[in-house]
C-alpha cells in the first residue's frame, strides 16, 4: 500500500469507529428510556406470593455474613431455605444460624459428597416444593423485605419463566473511606455498576440480557429446573473434555431463551410419541417445547447486593468471568442455538456478542488507527481524542461524585475500564482451565463424577434403560405397578417430592439401574414414569441414577451377576426384570398368568 494510501485509510478507520460509538450512545439511551419494569399486582391479583418460594443456597467456605443474609431473606417469608453443602460443613452451618429465628420459614440442611455448584443446586432443586425456585449465592444481601415480592411480579406474564433483577455491590459502611477501601474493591465496584447501566438497555431491545441473569439472585419456574433434561444437560455439561462447575447462570440463561429451539432434545419425542400412540398423528413428528421469555425486573426494591474481594482473590474471580463470558458467546454464536436463531430471536444481544468476541482485534486496530491518524492527519486525531477524552473524564467524575471513597484509587479504575486490551486474549489463551480460585474446594477434578446428592451407593452406577412395550403393558397397569418401589428392593428412600414433571402420564418408561456399594452389596433399583393429581407423567426420582430416557448404552457396573426379580400384580400378571453382565442390555419381558 502506497503512503499516500495508508494515510488515507487510518483516519477513515478512526472516523468509523467514532461514527459507531456515536450511534451505540444513542441507542443505548433510546433502550434505555424505553424500559419499563412490572408493577406489583394487588395482593387478590397476585399468581405467586412469597409463600410460594424456595430459596436454594449452595455454600461452602462461609463466613457471618452468611447470617447477615439469611435474617433478611426471611424477612421477605419465603415458603422455605433450603441449604446445599457437604457433609463436613453442615454442623458449621447450623450452629452459625442457629441463632436466628426461622418464623414460619422451613429450613432444610442437605449435603453432596463432592463440592460442585451444580450438584448442590440440582440437589437443592429436587428436595423443594415450591412452585418458583430463587436460586440465592450465600453472599446475596436483599436490600429490603419486598424484594422477593418485586422480582415475582413478572411471574405474572405465563410466558416468563427465569427472572432477575439488578446486582449491586455492597461495602459495609466502615469500608467506605478512602483509607481503608483497597484497589481490588474499587476495581470490583467499578466493573459491576458499569454493567448494571446496561441491563436495562439489552433488555428492552429484544428481550435478552447483557450477558446472563446473573447468579446471585435469580428465580425460575419450578417446572424448568426439574425437568429431567435439564437437569442432565444441566449436570453433565464439559468444556474441553472437563466436566463444568463454574457458569451456571449463563447456562441457565441459555437454556431458558434458547431451549425450544434446539432440535435435540426429549420433550419433542415424548409429545410427538404420545399423540401417535393415541391415534392423533400418522407418525411421530415431535412438537417444540414451550417457549421461555427471562425478565429483568429493575427497581429500587428489587436490588440485591453482593460482597465484593477485598484482595488479590478478584483477579481470579475476574478470570473466572471473563471465561466464562467467552465460552456463552461461543456456544450461543456456534452451537446453542447459533448465530441464525439468535439473531431471529435476539437481534441485539447476538449483534454485542459478536461485538465482545471481536473486541481483542478491534480494541488494538483502534489504538494503532489512533496513533497512525496523528501522523497522517494529526488534527482531525487530535480532536478526536481530546473528545474522547472528555467524555472518559466526565464519566469517571460522576462516578467519583456518586462514590467519593473510591476517589484516591482512581488508578484502579482506569485499569478496570482498560483491561479489556489484555483480558480476553488472556481468556482465548486459558479457555480450557476450570479452577475456581477463589473456592479451594471446588478445583478437585470430578470430571468423572455423576453426584447429584444421591449417596454413594447410586453416586457411580450406569444404566441400561430399555422401551417397555406399551402394546403389551398398559399404561395403568404400569403405573399401578412401579408406584410401588418397595416392590424391587430401593437402596434409597422412596420420596416422591424428589420425581419432576416430565412427559404425558401415556408415555410410560421403565429402568433398571444397577448400585454398587461394597463387594457384598448388589441391589437392582426400578421406577417409572407415574402419573400425578393433574395427569402427566412424574419422573423417576434421582436416587436411581437414570438421568436421560432412551440413553440405552450405558455400562453396568455391577459384579457379575444375573438377577431376576418377579412380582405378581393384582390382576395376575408378572412384571419379570433381568440385568445382565456388565453392559449387555437389560431383558424386560411381560407375560400374562
Amino acid at each position: 500500500m502506497s503512503n499516500s494510501g495508508s494515510s488515507k485509510v487510518w483516519p477513515f478507520l478512526l472516523g468509523v469507529f467514532c461514527a459507531w460509538d456515536a450511534y451505540e450512545d444513542w441507542m443505548r439511551q433510546y433502550y434505555t428510556n424505553k424500559y419499563t419494569p412490572w408493577s406489583l399486582p394487588s395482593e387478590n391479583d397476585r399468581i405467586f406470593d412469597e409463600s410460594d418460594v424456595s430459596l436454594i443456597v449452595p455454600t461452602i467456605d462461609f463466613d457471618e455474613s452468611v447470617k447477615r443474609c439469611f435474617r433478611v431473606w426471611l424477612t421477605n417469608k419465603p415458603l422455605e431455605i433450603i441449604f446445599v453443602t457437604t457433609v463436613d460443613l453442615e454442623k458449621s452451618l447450623r450452629v452459625l444460624i442457629a441463632d436466628v429465628d426461622p418464623g414460619s420459614t422451613n429450613i432444610k440442611f442437605l449435603t453432596v459428597e463432592h463440592v460442585n455448584k451444580r450438584d448442590q443446586l440440582i440437589k437443592g432443586v429436587n428436595e423443594s416444593s415450591g412452585r418458583i425456585l430463587a436460586l440465592v449465592d450465600d453472599d446475596a444481601f436483599w436490600k429490603s423485605d419486598m424484594t422477593l415480592l418485586n422480582l415475582l411480579a413478572p411471574f405474572q406474564d405465563d410466558d416468563v419463566g427465569l427472572v432477575g433483577g439488578p446486582i449491586k455491590s455492597y461495602i459495609p459502611e466502615h469500608r467506605r473511606r478512602p483509607e481503608i477501601i483497597t484497589h481490588w474493591e474499587v476495581a470490583a465496584f467499578r466493573m459491576r455498576e458499569r454493567r448494571d447501566g446496561g441491563m436495562k438497555c439489552a433488555f428492552a431491545a429484544d428481550g435478552g440480557i447483557n450477558f446472563c441473569v446473573s447468579g446471585v439472585t435469580m428465580l425460575l419456574r419450578s417446572e424448568i429446573l426439574r425437568d429431567s433434561e435439564f437437569q442432565d444437560a444441566f449436570s453433565k455439561e464439559t468444556w474441553m473434555g472437563k466436566r463444568t462447575n463454574s457458569g451456571d447462570d449463563s447456562f441457565i440463561t441459555r437454556w431458558v431463551l434458547f431451549y425450544h429451539q434446539l432440535d435435540h432434545h426429549m420433550h419433542r419425542l415424548n409429545a410427538g410419541l404420545l399423540d401417535y400412540q393415541n391415534g392423533n398423528m400418522p407418525m411421530n413428528p415431535g412438537i417444540r417445547p414451550k417457549k421461555w421469555k427471562l425478565a429483568i425486573q429493575h427497581t429500587a426494591a428489587a436490588v440485591v447486593e453482593t460482597s465484593l474481594r477485598s484482595d488479590s482473590g478478584f483477579s481470579s474471580q475476574l478470570k473466572r468471568w471473563y471465561r466464562s463470558g467467552l465460552r456463552l458467546r461461543l456456544t450461543c454464536l456456534l452451537f446453542e442455538p447459533g448465530w441464525h436463531a439468535m439473531r431471529i430471536q435476539t437481534p441485539y444481544m447476538a449483534r454485542k456478542m459478536v461485538e465482545g468476541m471481536l473486541t481483542p482485534i478491534l480494541s488494538w486496530v483502534r489504538l494503532i488507527a489512533q496513533l497512525k491518524s496523528f501522523k497522517a492527519a494529526p488534527r482531525l486525531a487530535s480532536v478526536i481524542f481530546l473528545f474522547n477524552t472528555y467524555l472518559y473524564l466526565k464519566d469517571i467524575a460522576g462516578f467519583f461524585q456518586k462514590f467519593p471513597w473510591c476517589k484516591r484509587k482512581w488508578w484502579a479504575v482506569v485499569l478496570m475500564d482498560r483491561l479489556y486490551f489484555f483480558s480476553d486474549i488472556y481468556c482465548w489463551l486459558t479457555l480450557g482451565e476450570e479452577s475456581w480460585e477463589t473456592r479451594p474446594h471446588t478445583n478437585k477434578d470430578f470430571s468423572n463424577t455423576t453426584d447429584l446428592g444421591a449417596s454413594s451407593a447410586v453416586k457411580k452406577s450406569w444404566i441400561t434403560t430399555p422401551d417397555v412395550d406399551e402394546h403389551s403393558l398398559g399404561s395403568k397397569q404400569a403405573a399401578d405397578y412401579f408406584s410401588s418401589p418397595s416392590r424391587v428392593g430401593f437402596t434409597e428412600p422412596h420420596n416422591p417430592e424428589n420425581f419432576m414433571r416430565g412427559a404425558s402420564s401415556d408415555v410410560m418408561r421403565g429402568a433398571a439401574s444397577s448400585a454398587v456399594t461394597d463387594d457384598s452389596t448388589n441391589s437392582l433399583l426400578c421406577d417409572a414414569f407415574k402419573p400425578d393429581v393433574s395427569g402427566r407423567a412424574q419422573r423417576i426420582p434421582e436416587e436411581s441414577s437414570v438421568n436421560r430416557l432412551g440413553d440405552f448404552r450405558r455400562k453396568l457396573t455391577t459384579s457379575d451377576i444375573t438377577r431376576n426379580i418377579t412380582n405378581e400384580h393384582d390382576n395376575g400378571s408378572v412384571y419379570q426384570l433381568q440385568t445382565a453382565t456388565y453392559g449387555e442390555p437389560i431383558d424386560w419381558t411381560v407375560s400374562d398368568g
